[in-house]
């Protein structure tokens, strides 16, 4: 975060139905205020990344998966342009399909090992 500095406290804020507001301490904090006081402490950590390679990795495969994700969506709209669906045939397609689309884009993964069956 932005102009945050050692030693300055944070709590998460948990916003639940109804309305209601939860301030919460970080699990995660690598520092935290003594009792009775519960909030998190920002630590200055004396930590040098090594995870460059693995970061443009990770970088590649989300534009892979974007791409997969991009196809996909165009077959679907060519499909639906091609058939000449009615409006009421396009809603029942959208309503079957909404759940496989919803694994799809998560998980392409699940995705590709259905393809190659």
């Amino acid at each position: 975060m932005p102009d945050v500095k050692a030693g300055e406290c944070y709590k998460y804020e948990i916003k639940a139905k109804g309305g209601l507001t939860y301030l919460k301490a970080d699990p995660y904090a690598f520092g935290q205020q003594l009792r009775p006081d519960t909030a998190s402490v920002v630590r200055e950590l004396d930590y040098t990344w090594k995870d460059r390679k693995w970061m443009k990795e990770r970088e590649k495969k989300q534009q892979e998966i974007r791409a997969e994700r991009q196809a996909i969506a165009e077959k679907v709209a060519a499909l639906l342009v091609e058939s000449a669906v009615t409006v009421k045939d396009m809603r029942r397609i959208f309503e079957m399909t909404e759940d496989i689309l919803t694994v799809a884009f998560r998980s392409p993964s699940r995705l590709r090992a259905h393809q190659d069956h």
